[in-house]
């Protein structure tokens, strides 16, 4: 099987993708089909629906790409710094650039192809925005209301004071 060779990706709303198959080798659940391909060459000749819009997918895609030119380091945890480019660099913090619910989405979609390095780097986007922020101002950033009574929420604050002296 030619690496170069095209592997055909169609999105949940029909739009298709094409990306040679050493890229589309770093997601776990496209690998195993094209592994497939050894015993069925058929199935190259189609492409393989998967569960991702084509907003997001077109953004996997790209990553891919630019990652396979531009590989990234492995990520140090715990993270030293909130400054995301600090952490992955011009292009991927612009990359990342993105609204809330698109980066959750990507991550979801990340971990549904399983592709470990797209996942790595988004999700320390989100480790970034909440470093050393206060559950206030998270509930604020994140639309997340407050379910818990005062008397409540007590006890879990007394609880977790161990984090604030981290």
């Amino acid at each position: 099987m030619n690496p170069d060779q095209e592997f055909i990706l169609e999105s949940s709303d029909q739009q298709t993708y094409s990306i040679p198959i050493k890229l589309a080798m770093k997601s776990t659940l496209l690998k195993e089909q094209i592994e497939q391909a050894n015993d069925n060459p058929d199935i190259l000749k189609e492409a393989l629906k998967v569960d991702v819009r084509s907003q997001i997918l077109a953004k996997i895609v790209e990553f891919l790409k630019y990652e396979d030119a531009h590989p990234h380091t492995t990520i140090e945890k715990p993270l030293k710094t909130s400054e995301y480019k600090d952490i992955v660099g011009a292009h991927y913090a612009k990359f990342f650039d993105i609204p809330n619910t698109d980066l959750f989405e990507l991550i979801l979609k990340a971990n549904y192809l399983s592709i470990p390095s797209l996942l790595d780097i988004a999700c320390a986007k989100v480790a970034a925005m909440t470093r050393n922020k206060s559950v206030e101002t998270l509930r604020k950033e994140f639309g997340v209301k407050n379910d818990f009574t005062p008397e409540e929420e007590q006890p879990i604050i007394e609880e977790q004071k161990w984090l604030d002296e981290a």
